[in-house]
């Protein structure tokens, strides 16, 4: 199910406020991630037991954002 949530399913937006609804849920999502990631990065510091994978992930999302964000400032 996760596999098609995040990969799979995507949204159709209509007009303009749909498009919006849909970016705008799409940032919280990030951030939402993002602030995750970044507690669990804390947590795991005061514990000595941090996980690489945890930055390799929280790493991956600032990097396809900023990847994100160039292309579409290229392509506009």
């Amino acid at each position: 199910f996760g596999v098609f949530v995040v990969f799979i399913w995507r949204e159709q937006a209509g007009d303009e406020r749909e498009i919006m609804h849909s970016m705008f849920s799409d940032r919280i999502a990030f951030f939402t991630g993002s602030g995750i990631l970044l507690a669990w990065v804390v947590a795991g510091e005061l514990q000595h037991q941090l996980s690489p994978w945890v930055l390799f992930a929280l790493g991956g999302m600032i990097v396809a954002k900023v990847a994100g964000l160039i292309y579409t400032k290229l392509r506009l």
